[in-house]
């Protein structure tokens, strides 16, 4: 998934100037996982999971990462958080 795709599901339905916030902040973070800047990804995700708590593409991109980190116990749980938030969707 690009940058410019999380961004986009994450700005389904946007409108408000909070969606662009929000949009944008996960833009950064999924650049930064894509160019491996793992520690400023994951301050930019958890930033984003303390403003949107349950906001499944942030909590599916930092359980990648936490897969990336060999933190797979934390990882699955994150991104099984991430499928109950969107059950129907499988990106």
């Amino acid at each position: 998934m690009t940058s410019d795709e999380a961004a986009g599901a994450a700005g389904e339905g946007a409108g408000t100037a909070d969606d662009a916030e929000l949009h944008d902040a996960l833009a950064r973070a999924v650049d930064d996982l894509r160019h491996d800047r793992l520690e400023p990804a994951q301050d930019a995700l958890i930033g984003i999971l303390q403003r949107w708590p349950a906001q499944p593409d942030a909590l599916q991109f930092l359980g990648l990462l936490r897969h990336a980190q060999g933190l797979d116990d934390e990882a699955l749980g994150l991104i099984a958080a991430a499928i109950e938030q969107r059950p129907g969707h499988a990106g």
